[in-house]
C-alpha cells in the first residue's frame, strides 16, 4: 500500500517535470501503478478466501467436536485469523462478523461455565469452613465425648462425599480439623476408659471393706453388697463382672446363713492370696518394674515362660488390652484379709500409674 501511494504521489508531481520526460514517465509510473494494483486484489483474493475457509472450517469443527472442545477450536481460530492479514475493508468486515457470530458463543458458553464453577466452588469453599469449623469446636469441647466425635465425623464424611473432589487446600484444610478430632476422639477415650477403671477401683475399695467386715465376723452385709454391685452396675460389662465374681465367691461360701466353715474361708483366703501374687507379678513384668526379692524365682520363671510364648510365634494383645485386663483382674481378685490386702495393694500401686498410661 505505501508503494501505491508513491506512485500516485509521483503522478501527481508530472507537471513539474519537463515535458519532454513527462510523457514517458507518466507511461511507466501507470504501468508499474496498474501492476501494484492487480498484486493487491490478488492478495485481497488470498485474504478473502483464507478467511472463508477459515470460517467453514470452523464451523464445521464446532459441529462434530464435542462441546469441551469448542472453546480450544475458537481460540486457535481466531489465532490464525489474526495471521492471514488485512483484506478488501468492507469483505473484511463482514467477514469478522461472520467468525464473530461462531466464536461468541462459544465463549459465553465458557464464561457462563467458569461463573457456575466459580459458584460452585464458593459453595464448596462455604460448606468446608463451616465443617472445619464445627469439627474444630467439637474437638475443643471437653462436654462432647468420643461417640459424638465419632458421629460428627461420619455426617463430616458424608456431607464431604456429596461436595465432590476438592482441590488441594481444602482437603488441607479439612483433613486438618478431622485429625484433631481423631486426636480428640483418642483422648477421650482414654479419659472415658480411665474414668470406667477409676469408679472400678473405687467400688472395689468399697467391697474390699464389705468383705473385711465378714472375714472379721461382723456378717455379710447384703444390702450393702447388693447396692454396690447391682443396685448401680458399671457401664463397663467387663468390669462390672470382676465385681461380680468376687461377690459370687462370698455369697457362695457364706450361704444363707452368713455363716462360712473356717477351713473353707481359710482355704479361699489362700487361693486369693496366690492368685493376687501371681497376677501382681503380671503386672510388674508387664510396667517393667522390680518384684520383691521373695519372688525372684517367680519372676525369672515368668520371663522365661514370656520369652517361650513369643518364640513360638503366639499371638500378644496390644499393651491397652494387656492393661486392661491386668486392671480388671486384680479388683477381682478377693476376698483377702485386710493385712494382706494392704500389703499388696501397696505393690499395685506401684504399677497403677504405668497400667494407667497403657489404658489408651
Amino acid at each position: 500500500m505505501s508503494l501505491r501511494k508513491s506512485l500516485v504521489d509521483n503522478l501527481r508531481e508530472l507537471n513539474d517535470i519537463d515535458p519532454r520526460q513527462r510523457k514517458s514517465m507518466g507511461l511507466r509510473l501507470r504501468a508499474d501503478l496498474t501492476a501494484v494494483d492487480t498484486r493487491l486484489t490478488e492478495q485481497t483474493e488470498q485474504v478473502e478466501l483464507a478467511k472463508r475457509r477459515t470460517i467453514a472450517e470452523l464451523r464445521r469443527d464446532l459441529a462434530a467436536l464435542p462441546a469441551e472442545e469448542h472453546a480450544d477450536r475458537a481460540k486457535q481460530a481466531q489465532s490464525r485469523w489474526r495471521g492471514l492479514g488485512i483484506g478488501e475493508r468492507k469483505r473484511d468486515q463482514a467477514q469478522w462478523k461472520e467468525l464473530r457470530e461462531l466464536v461468541d458463543p462459544v465463549f459465553e458458553a465458557v464464561a457462563g461455565q467458569r461463573q457456575v464453577e466459580q459458584a460452585e466452588n464458593q459453595v464448596q469453599r462455604d460448606t468446608v469452613a463451616a465443617l472445619t469449623s464445627k469439627l474444630n469446636s467439637a474437638a475443643d469441647d471437653e462436654q462432647c465425648n468420643a461417640d459424638a466425635l465419632r458421629r460428627l465425623q461420619q455426617q463430616v464424611r458424608d456431607e464431604l462425599a456429596e461436595l465432590g473432589p476438592l482441590d488441594r487446600q481444602l482437603e488441607r484444610q479439612i483433613d486438618e480439623a478431622l485429625n484433631r478430632v481423631d486426636q480428640g476422639t483418642a483422648e477421650r477415650v482414654h479419659l472415658e476408659r480411665l474414668s470406667a477403671y477409676t469408679a472400678l477401683a473405687t467400688r472395689a475399695n468399697r467391697l474390699d471393706r464389705i468383705e473385711a467386715a465378714w472375714i472379721d465376723g461382723s456378717g455379710l452385709d447384703k444390702d450393702a453388697l447388693h447396692q454396690l454391685i447391682e443396685a448401680e452396675p458399671l457401664s463397663d460389662t467387663a468390669l462390672q463382672a470382676s465385681l461380680k465374681v468376687r461377690r459370687q465367691r462370698l455369697v457362695d461360701l457364706s450361704g444363707e446363713s452368713d455363716e462360712a466353715d473356717v477351713a473353707q474361708v481359710l482355704n479361699l483366703l489362700e487361693a486369693q492370696q496366690r492368685e493376687a501374687e501371681t497376677l501382681l507379678l503380671d503386672c510388674e513384668f508387664f510396667v517393667g518394674t522390680d518384684s520383691p526379692e521373695s519372688f525372684r524365682s517367680e519372676r525369672m520363671n515368668l520371663q522365661v515362660k514370656r520369652l517361650a510364648e513369643r518364640m513360638s510365634g503366639g499371638e500378644a494383645s496390644n499393651a491397652a488390652e494387656q492393661a486392661a485386663q491386668l486392671w480388671a483382674a486384680w479388683f477381682a481378685v478377693g476376698p483377702l484379709s485386710a493385712s494382706s490386702r494392704e500389703a499388696l495393694a501397696a505393690r499395685f500401686q506401684n504399677c497403677r500409674e504405668a497400667l494407667e498410661t497403657a489404658l489408651k
